[in-house]
């Protein structure tokens, strides 16, 4: 075009004119062709300064210990998700409604990730490639959709969804997931663990690298904002809704400059134009197209929010219209958007998680990326010639070594989303199964237990899924096993009865991963149950506590074996004074003071416990369960008032769980003091009112009040909550039915006669839940249909050795 110069439309290479003024008289900065902007310096030392203070913030927590949690968005799941107060969640907000008042700004002058594009993308040019844009219709929406999948969709399943599914009668899907307990909101502005939600190094370096170079040379400059970044999603919407825009004045003539330089992919000559304003959502307020102007035709100013704006006349109209018929705006046909689409969706499900390592925003950009590498291949199959940025990959019919690297790239990663995908299918598949059954362990491990027929094939399947996709030195095709896919496949062979394989995966956890006491209770269970002495158990717990010296519920189970055996406590004293000035060292002092004070009990030195459960009430960062814990050991070694007061530390905690407010409940009616207990059930349940512990708890408390009534009520809500497990239902019924016995009164055991048959009835073939309704009936003297349902189950599991010695035995003693 004579007299002017082309800027290059991302749309397939295709050209859009722009005029620029070269006539001096119309330029601020004298004679020039090429728009350039000087606010390029200004961000460069904001985003800077911006890094400076990430350094800061770091360097204090590791000279400190602690300091404040992420200034990261993403820890608002926190807050939604558990409602954990957090710098991240209060530094999101604020955003939030700074974009209300002044537009998308943050994304320019603030993100850290809008940095490394823009360095990546100078390091490009400086090398001769300038980043063109890729242009999608549909893959836009995307940081949207992860926007709202990270921050409403958790929200939106707990308040709304759930409750609905369950108000029309209708159990949630597995795969949705059940959401934890919401137990209001409390803060956590100072923490320890800093680095805890952070990716290791291993796997910061290649997220940098795909948000970075990968995004900028295929995307475009700013391609990780535009197809990736589910924060920006959010700030682009409501941006749409601010009042703050970049608007045009009457000395605008055209000439592009503006569109030229904004990195944001933005066509602002035409948006001024047809809006007097820029409305495209990407803009990030970073100026360049003001500072760019050669007529200071544009500034940052206020007008009417962009989802109200309207072409401001009929040429404008007929221009946008022109515009959004035009199939040229884009790269892509619809056919095509479709497919690319659909690979996305399918790259980003395949590599999210893969070799347990890609977090959800890092197979965004791969995922784009791929697409992008996929639809260049599907290109050189279908046109004759074929750009790449500076590269050619195909020139009339003929494939280049470019193109050849690119349709190599494109097998590569076909290939490999396609086995991550299938090993990621597998574990997925194996984990629905697991959440789907809900047998408790104490329930597998019941000698009456056998799994129903229907559940046997379903079961062995998970089992295969887990075995097949584990690390490939484990005859799997896949990856190792994450610690929670263990647990998993360890609950699975229990329910197998294969105890011995059970074992065996939660000992690599304890080697390899990060083991709690919990866990090291329930391995030294099954391994007992392999027929391991105590002598193998001690060797076993004296390897972990090598490998993990905090674990003090380990160390009490060590040392309770230890003591056992006739080695001498003053040894093993020696041992827990180390162990307690070590945790002192790590701010977990009131856990290895009570375990040790539990050893010193159970030796029968009571003296020293009483001490040291005292240094553990005072210690500084003591916990709700630690003071329950605290309180039921003081209580059972005589200091009552001491123990109670202790309690009331623990009542005054904003507990996160049901768990805390039930122990508590229970440990005060223990001691006698009755309505403390009921006003601290009442209290949980204000708060959890779908906990059925809370409710069996308060309905053992009124039956022991005397309240029938009140009982019955709270055994029913119990069941109701707990509607979904059967086997959670059969629990409660059965804690009915031992209260009605012991109580004798006969309503509370016809109400758990009922809940008990109902969980039989729903479970089906279940046999352990009929063997167990039958052994109720048959303790409340309903002989007859004792044994009716012991019938049922041995019907049900005709080579169940304990369940057939039941019946004979009910036979025997009622003669039938």
């Amino acid at each position: 075009m004579a007299g002017g110069v082309q800027t290059t439309d991302p749309a397939a290479a295709r050209d859009v004119p722009l005029t620029v003024l070269q006539d001096s008289s119309h330029t601020k900065r004298g004679n020039r062709s090429k728009p350039t902007s000087s606010m390029g310096k200004w961000r460069a030392a904001v985003l800077i300064a911006v890094h400076i203070a990430i350094a800061v913030h770091v360097v204090l927590w590791l000279v400190m210990g602690s300091t404040v949690s992420p200034v990261e968005p993403s820890e608002s799941m926190q807050t939604l998700e558990l409602g954990v107060v957090n710098a991240g969640f209060i530094f999101y907000v604020l955003a939030i409604l700074s974009t209300v008042v002044f537009g998308r700004f943050l994304c320019g002058w603030g993100c850290h990730v809008v940095a490394l594009q823009d360095l990546c993308a100078a390091m490009m040019k400086r090398i001769g490639v300038r980043p063109k844009p890729f242009r999608s219709r549909l893959l836009v929406y995307v940081p949207l959709v992860l926007g709202l999948y990270m921050f409403v969709w958790p929200t939106f399943k707990r308040l709304a969804l759930i409750p609905l599914l369950e108000a029309v009668g209708v159990g949630a899907p597995v795969w949705i997931g059940v959401p934890p307990d919401f137990a209001g909101f409390t803060t956590e502005i100072i923490v320890d663990d800093f680095w805890a939600t952070f990716p290791p190094w291993y796997v910061a370096i290649p997220f940098l690298g795909v948000c970075g170079f990968a995004s900028v040379y295929f995307l475009g400059s700013k391609g990780f904002c535009t197809y990736g970044c589910p924060y920006g999603g959010i700030f682009g919407a409501v941006d749409q809704i601010s009042p703050a825009a970049i608007v045009v004045n009457d000395s605008c003539e055209g000439c592009g400059h503006c569109t030229a330089v904004c990195t944001s992919n933005v066509r602002v000559h035409e948006e001024v134009r047809d809006f007097g304003m820029v409305v495209d959502p990407g803009c990030m307020k970073c100026m360049d197209c003001v500072s760019a102007c050669p007529k200071d035709a544009l500034h940052f100013g206020m007008a009417s929010p962009a989802i109200l704006a309207r072409p401001k006349d009929d040429a404008a109209r007929e221009r946008q219209a022109k515009i959004r018929r035009n199939p040229k705006r884009f790269d892509l046909s619809w056919p095509e958007e479709i497919a690319i689409a659909a690979l996305f969706v399918g790259f980003f499900l395949a590599f999210r998680g893969m070799l347990n390592l890609v977090p959800m925003l890092m197979a965004v950009g791969m995922a784009g990326v791929a697409a992008f590498i996929v639809w260049k291949a599907w290109r050189m199959v279908k046109t004759p010639s074929v750009r790449l940025q500076s590269l050619t990959l195909k020139s009339a019919g003929k494939i280049k070594r470019a193109g050849w690297a690119i349709l190599a790239g494109s097998v590569v990663t076909c290939i490999a989303a396609a086995w991550a995908g299938w090993v990621g299918t597998l574990r997925w598949s194996a984990h629905l199964t697991h959440e789907s059954i809900g047998i408790p362990l104490t329930v597998a491990n019941r000698p009456e237990f056998d799994p129903a027929p229907g559940r046997v094939a379903e079961i062995d399947l998970a089992i295969e899924r887990f075995e097949r996709s584990d690390a490939f030195d484990a005859d799997g095709i896949g990856w190792n096993l994450r610690p929670q896919d263990r647990r998993q496949l360890a609950y699975l062979y229990q329910l197998r009865d294969r105890t011995t394989e059970a074992f065996a995966q939660l000992d690599l956890i304890t080697r390899d991963g990060v083991p709690t006491d919990e866990l090291v209770a329930e391995s030294i269970g099954l391994l007992r149950l392999t027929g391991a002495d105590e002598r193998s158990v001690a060797e076993w717990l004296d390897d972990v506590l090598a490998r993990h010296p905090d674990l003090h519920g380990a160390r009490l189970e060590s040392s309770l074996i230890a003591a056992a055996s006739d080695r001498s406590i003053a040894e093993l004293s020696s041992e827990w004074d180390l162990a307690i000035e070590r945790a002192s060292d790590a701010d977990d002092s009131a856990s290895a003071l009570l375990a040790a004070a539990e050893f010193f009990a159970s030796a029968g030195d009571a003296g020293t416990s009483v001490d040291l459960i005292r240094r553990a009430a005072e210690a500084d960062g003591i916990d709700g369960p630690s003071l329950v814990s605290a309180a039921r050991l003081l209580a059972s070694l005589g200091p009552r008032e001491e123990a109670l007061a202790l309690l009331e530390r623990a009542v005054e905690v904003r507990w996160r769980d049901a768990s805390g407010y039930r122990a508590a409940g229970v440990l005060l009616a223990t001691l006698g003091e009755r309505d403390q207990a009921e006003s601290t059930f009442i209290s949980g349940i204000e708060r959890f009112p779908e906990s059925p512990g809370l409710h069996e708890a308060l309905a053992l408390l009124r039956l022991t009040q005397g309240d029938v009534s009140g009982s019955i009520e709270g055994y029913t809500n119990a069941a109701e909550h707990a509607s979904g497990n059967a086997f959670a239902s059969a629990g409660i019924g059965e804690q009915a039915v031992r209260a009605g016995i012991g109580s004798r009164q006969v309503q509370v055991f016809e109400t758990g006669i009922g809940i008990m048959r109902s969980a039989a009835e729903q479970a089906g073939d279940t046999a352990i839940l009929w063997h167990d309704l039958g052994q109720a009936l048959l303790a409340g003297g309903r002989a007859e249909q004792g044994l009716a349902a012991l019938r049922r189950a041995s019907e049900l599991t005709p080579e169940n050795i304990a369940i057939r010695k039941s019946l004979a035995r009910a036979e025997s003693l009622t003669g039938g």
